[in-house]
């Protein structure tokens, strides 16, 4: 069973509110998952676990491990299921909970490619439909961005002649 990593708030909620006093850590860590699915609208990937969550004064901090089991290499799109045993944490900004800024921390799992061929020796999963491969924000906020920003834009625009 993994463990799970309680913030010093959780603990003190935990401990003040006597939920788990008689909980084993399996109660612990699907309570954490429910309140993040909560927070997070649904919207991570359904291979993510929550590790931790975190609030500071301006910002939560959701920190999540992927065990996505393959992934595409990113130059010759063989998937691949050859773990390489090593990780990387990738931080996405995301929409805002309650005026506070919101931001996951995934660490990924690095693959290495089959494809004895191909130039890319080894490759990180590309947690694609919650944001590309390098972004720093969630595809959910660019969306919402973009769709703040594209009235006053066209506003803007001179009008045709």
């Amino acid at each position: 069973m993994e463990s799970v990593r309680l913030s010093q708030q959780w603990q003190e909620f935990f401990h003040t509110e006597k939920i788990i006093v008689d909980a084993g850590l399996e109660s612990v860590t699907r309570l954490l998952q429910i309140v993040a699915e909560f927070f997070c609208g649904l919207a991570v990937p359904s291979h993510w676990r929550l590790l931790d969550i975190e609030r500071d004064e301006r910002a939560w901090h959701f920190r999540w491990r992927s065990h996505a089991e393959q992934a595409p290499c990113p130059h010759c799109h063989v998937v691949s299921r050859h773990l390489a045993h090593r990780y990387t944490p990738h931080t996405v900004q995301d929409l805002p909970l309650n005026g506070m800024t919101v931001y996951h921390t995934v660490i990924k799992p690095r693959y290495v490619c089959d494809q004895t061929e191909c130039p890319v020796y080894t490759f990180v999963d590309p947690i694609a439909g919650f944001t590309c491969p390098r972004a720093r924000l969630s595809t959910r906020l660019k969306t919402l961005l973009i769709r703040l920003s594209l009235p006053s834009v066209i506003n803007r625009m001179p009008a045709a002649l």
